[in-house]
């Protein structure tokens, strides 16, 4: 019976905050995608690497220093107002290793609308002919900037990439193929005519033959008109063998 009352005790304190837009949460319950604990241990024998793509100023880059202290962190943002942000938010931690260049599916170089605003989080690598403010920026993929610096295992990639994100996956074929990446975050929508994000299950039909699957949702927004789901951020981790 008191631990009845005290349900009801709680549950006014929660629709009175409600009334005020608050929600009251415990975080076990409601984890945030860059905790640890979302993702599987690496190996002791393994190097931590986590590579950041779509790194913006570096916030995804400060909550993992964070929860993998141990970790080198390589964040990918091709903008150069944007990247030179990054440069000054992370050059105190030497874990955080920024790159100018976006990854894709193919090495290339080309011409985009430019950014100007240094802490945009929309900026585009889709060219668009009808812009005359425009910059160059390079493209490299995964499978290359591993050969290059001789990393053999990502203990996570993360993708946000205003829906490119299958592109930057495609040019991680051969690290997929030898399993090599162990967790994929994306930021992912369920909403068809969503184009800025990737749907979530052509991230699935993707990854699955990868032997990745959907681990987690996290990170939820919704929309203010209809409190429809719109976009969030999707863990998929490798499968373990039976």
């Amino acid at each position: 019976m008191k631990t009845a009352f005290n349900d009801l005790r709680k549950d006014a304190v929660r629709r009175a905050l409600a009334r005020f837009g608050i929600r009251l949460q415990k975080a076990a319950y409601l984890p945030f995608s860059y905790n640890r604990h979302n993702y599987p241990l690496p190996k002791q024998a393994i190097k931590t690497v986590i590579f950041d793509v779509g790194a913006n100023i570096g916030q995804s880059a400060a909550w993992y220093a964070e929860e993998f202290p141990e970790a080198e962190i390589h964040s990918f943002e091709p903008f150069e107002c944007v990247h030179d942000m990054l440069i000054k938010t992370s050059r105190d931690n030497p874990r955080i290793i920024p790159h100018k260049i976006a990854l894709g599916d193919s090495t290339k170089r080309i011409e985009v609308a430019c950014v100007r605003d240094p802490f945009c989080q929309t900026g585009s690598i889709a060219t668009d002919e009808s812009e005359t403010d425009t910059e160059w920026i390079e493209i490299d993929t995964v499978d290359e900037v591993a050969s290059r610096l001789d990393i053999q295992n990502i203990h996570i990639l993360k993708t946000d990439t205003e829906g490119h994100d299958l592109e930057v996956l495609a040019g991680a074929n051969q690290m997929l193929k030898h399993g090599r990446i162990a967790s994929i975050l994306s930021e992912a929508t369920i909403l068809s005519d969503d184009c800025e994000h990737t749907q979530l299950e052509a991230l699935q039909a993707f990854l699955r033959p990868h032997d990745l699957i959907l681990h987690g949702i996290y990170d939820l927004h919704h929309s203010p008109e209809d409190g429809q789901l719109s976009y969030f951020n999707a863990l998929f981790v490798r499968k373990r063998s039976s």
